[in-house]
């Protein structure tokens, strides 16, 4: 298995598990309420902002359509996740990935590809929302941490400062401002589209939700 697959491989258990628990009955729709967002500058062989806010919009092919949005939920394993989409073309955008366990207020260290439950994510560059087989560029989380003061049914706030990786090791960029604001949503219509999305984006592929 390449480095790719393999962290292909990563984000889509991550994904997948964030939306595991949808279908059940008793998993009633959460309206999301209040918006912030979540932020972030970075700085190294790459340089720049990111801002991910709002909720989703499911389109008509079961997929989020191109806009900004950040959002959280409990994935399968006691955990949640926590995604987030920044607009950068018409049809593409960046996608950044927050996978944390268990759920609660705490300090998440070290985050990387082998902290397994604990801490671990990504930084997607390029993602086109009409075309999954070729992303611009897949970094990894390879070591810092996250700190969460809310995480409650209905909100999860927080801050975060990280260091990620290329695929292939050449390129290096250090987050040391993050901040997370995002409310935390139960919609089984937004997760069947993200899942979907996580799908594609392992397998790249575009096949229909």
């Amino acid at each position: 298995m390449t480095m790719y697959e393999r962290i292909a491989t990563v984000l889509v258990i991550a994904l997948l598990a964030f939306f595991a628990s949808v279908g059940c009955g008793d998993d009633e729709p959460t309206e999301p309420g209040e918006q912030s967002g979540l932020e972030f500058t970075y700085g190294g062989d790459r340089s720049g902002s990111y801002t991910g806010d709002g909720v989703p919009t499911i389109g008509s092919g079961g997929l989020p359509e191109v806009g900004s949005w950040a959002m959280a939920r409990p994935d399968s394993l006691g955990g949640m996740v926590i995604a987030a989409f920044e607009p950068s073309g018409e049809t593409t955008g960046d996608l950044f990935i927050l996978q944390l366990h268990p759920i609660g207020t705490a300090e998440f260290t070290p985050c990387n590809i082998y902290a397994g439950e604990g801490c671990h994510g990504r930084l997607i560059i390029g993602v086109d929302i009409e075309d999954f087989t070729v992303v611009e560029e897949w970094f990894e989380i390879t070591s810092g941490s996250v700190t969460l003061t809310e995480a409650s049914s209905t909100r999860v706030r927080g801050t975060f400062s990280i260091t990620l990786e290329n695929q292939d090791g050449t390129e290096t960029i250090t987050v040391d401002d993050g901040v997370i604001d995002v409310p935390f949503s139960n919609d089984q219509q937004l997760s069947h589209g993200l899942s979907c999305l996580a799908r594609n984006l392992r397998d790249g592929t575009n096949e229909p939700c």
